[in-house]
């Protein structure tokens, strides 16, 4: 993707973390001639939506499987199907974390934070990438590898690390402050197609406790 506020911030013990995923997108591939790949910012800006199912596995030997749709400016929806269910969504201004075993929706209003949410980087501005991150970046036989590491002390992420075949991603490896490491592999993937606004919105099912944040806060 849970009651903490941003799970891509602090992962819980068992939901579904955002850092991991978060953001939760890689070197994993070895031996091969390295090439200069094309820039990260013209591949991020390629892309204007993204559809796929993934798998979502750390270090700690925790797995989870879902669903995930992307389309900029900043919206985002993830599923996870099992071994729980939560969704977690975005228009881009909100930000929905609904965990249907706990009954409970947060609303908060969306940083525009790529440290804390990874996910920005498909959905966000590129133009000032370079600014807060090291880029290092590779190609061999239809793979571009991206590693990101930030300029800055104090984020939530050590590293991250995104694998692209042509213009789909493939799998995308975190490793976060506390050295837990996240990897999220990608099939059945479509981009640039055309997604509803639904997608994008969340309402809560009835008897829902619903704790919304951004009656009492400012939007960033």
């Amino acid at each position: 993707m849970v009651v903490e506020k941003c799970l891509l911030m602090h992962p819980p013990s068992k939901r579904f973390s955002w850092v991991m995923f978060s953001c939760s997108i890689f070197m994993i591939l070895y031996g091969y001639d390295v090439l200069a790949a094309p820039k990260l910012e013209e591949k991020l800006l390629a892309l204007s939506s993204v559809q796929t199912l993934f798998r979502h596995e750390t270090n700690r030997g925790r797995a989870h499987h879902g669903e995930l749709w992307i389309e900029r400016p900043n919206k985002f929806r993830l599923q996870t199907n099992t071994p729980w269910k939560q969704t977690l969504v975005s228009n881009g201004k909100r930000f929905w974390n609904f965990d249907s075993d706990l009954e409970q929706v947060t609303v908060d209003w969306l940083e525009q934070d790529i440290g804390k949410y990874p996910i920005l980087l498909f959905t966000g501005p590129v133009e000032d990438l370079r600014n807060f991150y090291n880029i290092s970046n590779y190609s061999d036989k239809g793979f571009s590898e991206y590693h990101l590491t930030p300029k800055t002390q104090g984020q939530y992420v050590k590293s991250m690390r995104f694998i692209f075949r042509g213009l789909l991603p493939v799998r995308i490896v975190i490793i976060d402050v506390m050295d837990e490491h996240s990897e999220f592999s990608f099939n059945s993937t479509q981009v640039n197609s055309d997604l509803p606004d639904e997608l994008f919105e969340f309402l809560p099912p009835p008897d829902i406790e619903v704790l919304d944040r951004t009656k009492t806060t400012w939007s960033p």
